[in-house]
């Protein structure tokens, strides 16, 4: 339009991108206020569960675990697991979203594309379900250790005066920083598998556009598709 000083033409181009622009703000906006009312729907819903959970223990394996432990729980690993395990959720119906896009924009285009775009889509949407499963169990595991953490630091401190009047202070030292390395090490272990998770999907998404590209080149070449 700017090319032949068509005004008309590039008036109605800016048009589009100011209502493309308004579309987008307001699909960020609802997708947001969705999230944040589905995450607290589920941030409740797990501590109605430790509810049950807690109600239905009998008085002694109520007593192997601390108040703390049990307060831990409610606040800990519920924004833990809000943190890590759904957030992996809705990103990867971020994914989905994108994806359907793009098959009705490819469709347009060729039909070639939109088979492409939908293998492509199966395969990621597959390679999230494994790394989704495995990212869950790390969280876990990282909400255990720390569980695990919190308990043992508990009675270190709590001895630490019995500890300081038979001068074994060094065993103290020894065994917090065996706590910390079990605790550091499960997070650590989680953003790994988080990061490996990432970077093979954005290498395969990589991959699959390099494809598209390929396909429409060919097209033009061919003379089946105009520019």
């Amino acid at each position: 339009a700017i090319t032949a000083k068509n005004e008309q033409q590039m008036i109605q181009l800016l048009v589009y991108q100011v209502i493309l622009w308004i579309v987008i703000a307001m699909t960020y906006y609802l997708g947001g206020i969705c999230k944040g009312k589905a995450q607290k729907c589920m941030q409740n819903d797990m501590r109605s569960d430790i509810n049950t959970i807690l109600i239905q223990k009998n008085y002694q394996e109520y007593e192997k675990h601390t108040i703390g432990d049990y307060i831990s729980w409610y606040s800990n690993d519920v924004a833990q697991m809000d943190m890590w395990a759904f957030n992996s959720f809705f990103a990867l119906i971020t994914c989905v979203a994108q994806i359907l896009i793009t098959m009705v924009s490819l469709c347009l285009i060729h039909w070639v594309l939109v088979v492409v775009t939908m293998v492509g889509g199966v395969f990621l949407v597959l390679i999230s379900v494994v790394f989704e499963k495995k990212i869950t169990e790390k969280a876990e595991g990282t909400s255990k250790a720390s569980e695990i953490f919190y308990s043992s630091m508990k009675n270190l401190l709590s001895g630490l005066s019995v500890m300081k009047n038979y001068h074994i202070l060094e065993q103290f030292k020894k065994q917090s920083e065996e706590c910390s390395e079990e605790k550091s090490e499960a997070n650590y272990q989680y953003t790994k598998i988080q990061v490996t998770s990432n970077v093979f999907l954005l290498f395969c998404d990589a991959m699959f556009r390099v494809m598209v590209i390929g396909i429409c080149a060919f097209f033009i070449f061919q003379g089946k598709l105009e520019l």
